[in-house]
């Protein structure tokens, strides 16, 4: 399958997951808006959640070029004994890992969140959502496999069996046995997807093998050492960040865990997919030694990453407050919640773009090996959001954090860019930064004109949305072709590549 189609099908796929998404963040802001049990939840899932995505990050970085490696040199057979052997290891950490945090969920919600918090509301919360900590990398590990075989749009299933459950077992439940009905629709939804994945796994995979371990695994675990330093300081981060959030006053940490999942949507929509389809391809370029092919495709890639990250970002600042108030507020959302959450999702938004570029780099990263320089940055931009976070808070207040997560995002996409630099002399990364700062341009000027059409547009959110959405994505569009006619014609040509081609000659 063509990348182009594949991202296609897989954007369809995931289209239909951020759906019931949505549905399910409608459902669970509805039944317990920003109050005490929101704050426990989101204490909770952001907790469960950051430690289980946190080890699933890891099995694409380590396991899929190893795989890709073992499949070209020794064949499936042996690629086939590796992916056993990694599945039968993360098992074993996984099972230690959820037992340490049932055991140590009040010290750890406690010394988050402090006392005065919601930390006691969340201990049985965090204790039911512990099993994510090993379905879910083991999902990922799954994922990892089929994407090296060149099957992507299974794996976006993701979305659809997680939130669809999820949403019937909150629906069902939640005014029974309350919040949680969360953390049990979620383990039966990534339950079934990891069912699902399991079936569709290539023949021969799960085959018992006694042939002679390669070092591929030792190869994996000495590598994981960096990541699992760099998840301790992710741990640290998150764990000041939670802290923060939950003395800021009632709601503060579950309107900035809203705003952060919405941000989410348009991330995982496309760019995720986009760079999870781009993965293979590095890595085989990377194993073959072709450089320039390898440093052709990373930079069209980035490229284009800026060009559709921007406007996206620029749009979810200038309309917060209607998306918010057309996809969360009822039930018990009020007005005043959709305030708070629309102001966090602004100052979130320019981490869209470093999120976006990030996405890609780490692909490039992971093919390259480079996971220690990688680790290094990882660190000291943590460090540096370490120092923003009480900054922002001090002059500012509430608007710190989401703005220090910005700040620090962009550092590190800039950073990653140019330290990869030396390993590819034909990437370009000041080049690439110069047409980042001129389609940024294009960005501030349809901020400023889907603000201005927001101020007089008609109707309610949905006309302004529709309104404001439209103008700011025309101003966008004739923005870039002024400023970087480049990267529009290589958008264009990613869109409607038909539109570029050659008309044959009338007879």
């Amino acid at each position: 399958m063509k990348p182009r189609v594949a991202l296609g099908a897989t954007v369809a796929v995931t289209l239909v997951g951020q759906v019931v998404a949505l549905m399910y963040e409608v459902v669970v802001a509805a039944t317990f808006g920003t109050g005490r049990s929101a704050d426990a939840l989101a204490l909770a899932l952001g907790l469960a959640l950051m430690i289980a995505n946190e080890v699933a990050g890891w099995v694409p970085i380590l396991f899929q070029p190893e795989y890709i490696e073992a499949r070209t040199t020794a064949g499936d057979t042996q690629a086939d004994a590796f992916f056993v052997r990694t599945a039968a290891l993360l098992t074993g950490i996984g099972v230690v890992l959820v037992l340490l945090l049932v055991v140590t969920a009040p010290g750890l919600l406690s010394l988050v969140a402090g006392e005065a918090g919601p930390s006691h509301d969340a201990v049985p919360l965090l204790r039911w959502l512990a099993p994510i900590v090993v379905i879910g990398p083991l999902t990922a590990l799954f994922t990892a496999l089929l994407q090296a075989h060149g099957r992507f749009t299974l794996p976006a299933l993701r979305q659809v069996c997680w939130y669809a459950v999820a949403v019937g077992v909150v629906a069902i439940f939640a005014n029974r046995i309350g919040p949680v009905a969360v953390p049990l629709g979620l383990l039966a939804g990534l339950g079934l997807f990891c069912a699902v994945l399991i079936a569709t796994l290539p023949s021969g995979t799960w085959t018992v093998t006694t042939m002679r371990d390669d070092g591929r695994v030792a190869r994996l675990v000495i590598a994981a050492a960096p990541l699992a330093v760099v998840s301790c300081a992710n741990y640290v981060n998150l764990g000041v960040e939670r802290a923060m959030a939950a003395r800021l006053g009632p709601g503060a940490l579950a309107a900035l865990t809203y705003a952060f999942r919405l941000l989410n949507v348009p991330m995982t929509l496309v760019l995720a997919n986009a760079a999870a389809i781009l993965a293979p391809s590095l890595a085989v370029h990377a194993a073959t030694r072709e450089t320039v092919v390898f440093e052709t495709l990373l930079r069209r890639a980035l490229r284009l990453t800026l060009v559709f990250a921007v406007p996206v970002a620029a749009l979810c600042a200038a309309l917060a407050e209607p998306i918010i108030r057309l996809v969360l507020e009822r039930g018990t959302f009020t007005a005043d919640s959709t305030a708070l959450t629309a102001r966090a999702l602004v100052w979130y938004a320019p981490s869209l773009v470093g999120m976006a570029g990030v996405q890609v780099l780490v692909r490039a990263y992971q093919a390259l090996r480079a996971i220690r320089l990688m680790v290094a940055i990882g660190i000291g931009v943590v460090a540096l959001n370490l120092v923003l976070m009480p900054l922002g808070t001090t002059l500012i207040g509430f608007r710190g954090l989401p703005l220090a997560i910005s700040i620090s995002t962009v550092t590190l996409f800039v950073t990653m860019l140019v330290a990869v630099g030396p390993r590819l002399p034909g990437l370009d990364p000041v080049g690439i930064l110069a047409g980042g700062a001129r389609v940024a341009l294009a960005g501030v000027v349809a901020l400023g004109v889907a603000q201005a059409a927001a101020a007089v547009a008609p109707g309610g959110a949905v006309g302004i949305l529709i309104v404001a959405g439209t103008c700011g994505a025309v101003a966008y569009a004739v923005a870039l072709m002024l400023v970087s006619r480049d990267d529009a014609r290589l958008a264009l040509d990613f869109v409607a590549p038909w539109l570029g081609r050659p008309r044959p000659a009338s007879a």
